[in-house]
């Protein structure tokens, strides 16, 4: 009786690697992978060694300023530099031009569509790898990246605030259990802040009260006023003024700082829920949130631009076979430009409210994907 081959009749050995996981795409996912790695150490290390020399100099030196101080000032910047620089999409467009526009320059792409394999079907394992790098890199920024940031931010006010101690702007809060709060100056490391007006109107009356300091007594946990007088005009008396003179005295709302400021914090200082949380409650006290509400669909819009860029090196990839290194440069920074030219571009028409939030976060993702999608259809291999 006749048998067959050998390597016919026995069964396919295991090797704990997925079906689809050819040999092929660990040739490319391999590559792509160190070349995101190398590159994006890269752009970290060369942003904050530009921060140092340009910006953080001078306060170093003038302020005497600890050497482990300015490590973690960089270790923390890291998320930053990732989410706000972008340098997190731009490894993955860098990384997929040169890698991918190797194997075109090395005619594997006229190869393997000779052998029945598609451009697409080449690039799978590439773009498989960028979309596992979009899904770490939000898992990283909604867990080491709020932590880092969080001391980022307060190593920054600590060291590098030109020794200011925290004194800017005042603020301003509508309904605080029926008040409105307006503070001209506001020390918001020691919460504490001078020129206070407090209003509230009343089905009788008018109620006003002006201060000249306020602070947040921390033992007591309460907002304590000093120095000033508090008005009640009498509307069914002609407006009728009532005053009295106030030394010290408890503020007439009780909302703690984490609750009064959580919409001050950094966007990138909060995860999905903190921001959800601190949405919900600002609006609930009539304070506009159309920042936040970007900021929340930009937690997810700036992984998911990842895998675009990948799919966007592609078809730049086959098209410059003959430049090098030097024409997938170039494409890169002009790619780059392009998109943060649209990025802010849609951001500002959000944040003056003239498109919403959703569509200011993702139009610059979904267009660039649509051209990712053309050029990839009208490439040649």
């Amino acid at each position: 009786m006749a048998t067959g081959m050998p390597g016919n009749t026995s069964p396919t050995p295991r090797t704990g690697r997925p079906k689809w996981l050819t040999r092929l795409d660990r040739h490319y996912l391999y590559r792509v992978i160190g070349a995101m790695a190398r590159i994006l150490v890269s752009l970290v290390l060369l942003t904050a060694i530009i921060d140092l020399l340009l910006a953080r100099q001078d306060n170093i030196s003038k302020y005497s300023i600890p050497l482990w101080a300015v490590f973690s000032y960089y270790i923390t910047l890291t998320p930053t530099i990732l989410f706000e620089y972008h340098a997190a999409a731009i490894s993955v467009l860098l990384a997929g031009l040169f890698v991918l526009g190797r194997a075109a320059q090395d005619n594997e792409f006229t190869a393997l569509h000779s052998g029945g394999v598609s451009l697409l079907r080449a690039a799978r394992a590439p773009l498989a790898g960028a979309l596992l790098f979009a899904v770490a890199i939000f898992a990283f920024q909604e867990t080491l990246g709020v932590k880092a940031a969080r001391v980022f931010e307060d190593i920054s006010q600590r060291y590098f605030s030109k020794m200011s101690g925290g004194v800017g702007k005042g603020f301003s809060r509508i309904d605080l259990e029926g008040w409105s709060l307006h503070v001209l100056t506001f020390n918001r490391r020691a919460l504490s802040g001078r020129d206070v007006f407090l209003h509230r109107m009343g089905s009788d009356a008018l109620e006003e009260i002006r201060a000249r300091r306020i602070y947040w007594d921390d033992r007591e946990r309460r907002w304590v006023l000093e120095d000033g007088v508090a008005s009640r005009y009498l509307i069914r008396e002609n407006w009728r003024a009532v005053t009295r003179r106030i030394t010290q005295e408890t503020a007439p709302f009780s909302t703690p700082p984490d609750v009064l400021f959580a919409l001050d914090a950094p966007p990138i200082t909060r995860t999905v829920k903190q921001l959800r949380e601190n949405i919900r409650a600002a609006e609930s006290q009539g304070i506009s949130t159309r920042s936040e509400r970007m900021a929340l669909q930009m937690k997810f819009a700036q992984p998911a631009l990842c895998p675009v860029m990948m799919w966007l090196a592609l078809p730049f990839a086959v098209r410059l076979r003959r430049g090098g290194l030097l024409a997938g440069l170039g494409a890169g920074g002009a790619i780059g430009l392009a998109y943060l030219a649209c990025f802010y571009a849609f951001m500002g028409l959000g944040y003056i409210g003239k498109i919403p939030p959703f569509a200011a976060a993702w139009t610059p993702t979904l267009i660039f994907f649509a051209v990712a999608v053309m050029l990839t259809r009208r490439s040649p291999t």
